[in-house]
């Protein structure tokens, strides 16, 4: 609920590692790490006013255990997405090139 109370807010950058603070407590930590990607998705998707660096520094903040080795796992994964996207999108492009827009009738 804070992220979404701070989400548009010039103070979010300066929340963030409290807020991310909130989620390392949950007792299960699997399922604090599947929130926080969650939340990181949320965050790169709804705001510009927070950098990648004071993202990466929140959840290094919140997860000193882990946060260090979260980011480059999370980049990779949404890489892996977006590459995966495009190719999908080159591909219908090049089918429609070839053979024309769908028949949907």
């Amino acid at each position: 609920m804070l992220i979404l109370k701070y989400i548009f807010s010039d103070e979010l950058a300066e929340r963030l590692p409290g807020i991310l603070g909130l989620l390392n407590e949950i007792s299960e930590t699997r399922t604090a790490l599947e929130l926080l990607e969650t939340v990181t998705r949320y965050l790169c998707h709804g705001t510009s006013k927070l950098t990648e660096p004071e993202l990466a520094d929140a959840i290094r903040t919140a997860f000193p255990e882990t946060g260090g080795d979260l980011m480059p796992t999370l980049a990779e994964q949404w890489f892996q997405q977006g590459e995966k996207k495009g190719r999908i999108e080159g591909i219908e492009m090049f089918l429609e090139a070839k053979f024309g827009p769908e028949d949907n009738a």
